[in-house]
């Protein structure tokens, strides 16, 4: 949210004005005091003309990661930003595969087998 703030050159005042919504609201959505459900997601949508989906994913993806720190998970993304699973290392976004790190250690081991292609 902070960053669609930055790029439209938005304060939290004019974002609450674009939601319909008190400035409370838009400081305890940026503190994180407050979730977004499907009320503040459309008013979301509509403030930056996106889908409520796009807020109540976002807010799905900051769940799962509170709730993995809470368990003592580690969430720490690689360079890309991602979080691999079962720290396992960098995972192929097209592929759902582990790739090879890039201090250029062994890859994770494969969570499943590739489909093999006949010729």
């Amino acid at each position: 949210m902070r960053e669609e703030m930055r790029l439209r050159g938005w304060d939290e005042h004019r974002l609450a004005r674009s939601m319909g919504r008190g400035v409370e609201t838009v400081q305890g959505l940026l503190e994180g005091r407050l979730e977004v459900r499907e009320g503040l997601a459309h008013d979301l949508a509509k403030a930056f003309q996106t889908s409520a989906f796009v807020w109540l994913a976002l807010q799905d993806g900051e769940n799962a990661w509170r709730l993995l720190d809470a368990q003592g998970t580690s969430v720490a993304p690689d360079a890309s930003g991602d979080v691999a699973p079962d720290g396992g290392g960098p995972v192929d976004p097209a592929e759902g595969e582990p790739v090879a790190p890039v201090d250029g250690g062994e890859p994770a081991p494969r969570r499943r087998p590739k489909k093999e292609v006949k010729e």
